[in-house]
């Protein structure tokens, strides 16, 4: 029997039994070391196929829906994939055909954006007659687990932000796909920043934030300071695409919200812009209501603001 066969049989054997993460990195990457510049076989190549179906299907766990589980599920995917490069001409489109149903799998459970970029473009191209839909799909569902950062605990905030910055890639590279920015009126408030800007801004003087250790208050502030760092970008582009599409979407709430936790610069550079607009009664409240802000220089420019505005 071929080290390769070998090595397969004993990964396909801690499949089987589930023991443990081992086969999805210490024994993978012996396989892929003994599989780099090999001339395989027939029967190598079945094992081989085998494999990489045992690993697809493990990749159905993700239905456990907990960061661990999905992470786990994605990688499994990732492997599965990576190993049909190796399993011949022949066959490699019928093995992408067939992880293809475990790709809409993973879709349809928000495990496919925390994919590797290059494997979720792969996959995305091979559902392309309805980019849109699949793109839409994506996003929501990934949306849906961005949620988690509600939550107090270090796996579910880190997915969050794990699938933050797949978002914005997906928003980005569907944006320079298809040239369509309407799309930003579609998903940008389906994110919910407002959200998110609460929990940031909250978040130190919570309950358990005081009840939490040092070292997990730091890396929580962290990974919320990185997704609403994107999220806010994704606001500022839309607004710059089209600002009175924006204000028209977002409540006057919403809007003090999301500029309360703006950067200063990019907040001013705002305000000045949306005064230059036709005049809008929500931006004469949002201007009202700085007014009254702690910070002087904040008030003091929506005071300035708001005496020339109907003038």
């Amino acid at each position: 029997m071929s080290n390769i066969i070998s090595t397969i049989n004993r990964i396909c054997k801690k499949i089987e039994q589930s023991s443990g993460c081992s086969y999805l990195y210490k024994y993978f990457d012996e396989l892929i070391e003994l599989l780099q510049n090999a001339e395989l076989s027939a029967s190598e190549k079945a094992s081989l196929r085998g494999l990489v179906q045992d690993y697809a299907a493990d990749s159905i766990y993700n239905n456990y829906a907990s960061a661990n589980w999905m992470r786990y599920s994605a990688r499994c995917f990732y492997c599965a994939d990576f190993l049909v490069r190796f399993c011949g001409d022949e066959t490699q489109e019928g093995m992408e055909g067939l992880l293809n149903s475990y790709f809409v799998d993973l879709v349809n459970h928000g495990v496919a954006p925390i994919l590797p970029q290059e494997t979720l473009d792969k996959y995305i191209d091979k559902n392309s007659e309805e980019p849109l839909k699949m793109y839409d799909t994506l996003i929501k569902k990934a949306v849906g687990e961005c949620g988690k950062c509600r939550y107090w605990q270090g796996n579910d905030i880190s997915l969050a932000r794990t699938y933050t910055k797949s978002i914005d890639n997906l928003i980005r590279n569907y944006i320079k796909r298809y040239e369509d920015v309407t799309i930003l009126k579609q998903w940008v408030p389906f994110l919910d920043s407002v959200r998110l800007a609460d929990f940031w801004f909250n978040y130190p003087d919570s309950t358990n934030y005081k009840h939490t250790r040092a070292h997990e208050r730091q890396f929580i502030e962290k990974c919320s300071d990185e997704m609403l760092e994107i999220h806010l970008k994704l606001i500022s582009e839309w607004f710059w695409r089209n600002p009175q599409e924006l204000i028209s979407t977002y409540s006057q709430e919403e809007l003090i919200e999301i500029l309360e936790v703006t950067d200063g610069d990019e907040f001013e550079k705002i305000l000045r812009h949306a005064v230059t607009l036709p005049t809008n009664n929500k931006i004469k409240s949002v201007l009202k209501h700085f007014i009254e802000d702690d910070e002087i220089y904040i008030a003091c420019l929506a005071r300035e603001l708001l005496q020339n505005y109907d003038k």
